[in-house]
């Protein structure tokens, strides 16, 4: 089996949050969204999935407690650092309740609940991609399941090429979400 193989719910939901002050992170989101739908709706695996694009802080203010989390069979987060690392402004109170959420919750909480994270940093700082790595510890914390090279891809947002490697990072996602027939049929491995 694939790490998260769609198929296995035609319903899937799938909850894409975006942590950003600077822009960057949502044109990324976005275009994950599309890619998402383009390629399940091109695949033998044609489900309608649900997918849901917004900022940490909106998701903060409709599920005030992130109660609503384990509906997702996937939660792909997508940070923006500021200065040393830190997390942006709009993602303050969703870093704040995960943190929070194995006292409440317990370390199985998101048992069911596969997360990858995108984090867009500057090497010029010590702290490079600081608060997603953070983010990722407080996920494993609450028992959601991590993929094993997708988990936390940190990218240099000072890098020429950055565009380039989200783009690569948006395409092995994508394989990891198709059964390992379609990878086959598309020469994905």
């Amino acid at each position: 089996t694939t790490w998260f193989c769609l198929e296995d719910d035609r319903s899937s939901k799938i909850l894409i949050l975006v942590g950003e002050e600077d822009e960057l992170a949502e044109p990324h989101a976005l275009n994950l969204k599309q890619g998402i739908m383009s390629t399940f709706s091109s695949s033998s695996n044609k489900c309608n999935k649900d997918v849901q694009v917004m900022s940490m802080k909106q998701y903060c203010k409709m599920d005030r407690n992130l109660e609503k989390i384990p509906e997702f069979a996937l939660l792909i987060l997508i940070m923006s650092t500021s200065g040393p690392g830190e997390a942006p402004t709009n993602a303050m109170r969703f870093m704040t309740r995960m943190k929070k959420a194995k006292a409440a919750q317990g370390d199985k909480w998101l048992q069911n609940v596969r997360c990858v994270t995108l984090g867009i940093g500057s090497t010029n700082y010590d702290n490079f991609c600081g608060a997603p790595k953070q983010l990722v510890r407080y996920l494993k914390n609450v028992g959601s399941r991590v993929h094993a090279t997708l988990t936390l891809t940190c990218v240099d947002k000072e890098d020429k090429d950055y565009i380039k490697k989200i783009q690569s990072w948006q395409g092995d996602l994508l394989k990891a979400l198709l059964p390992r027939e379609e990878n086959k049929d598309r020469n994905v491995t």
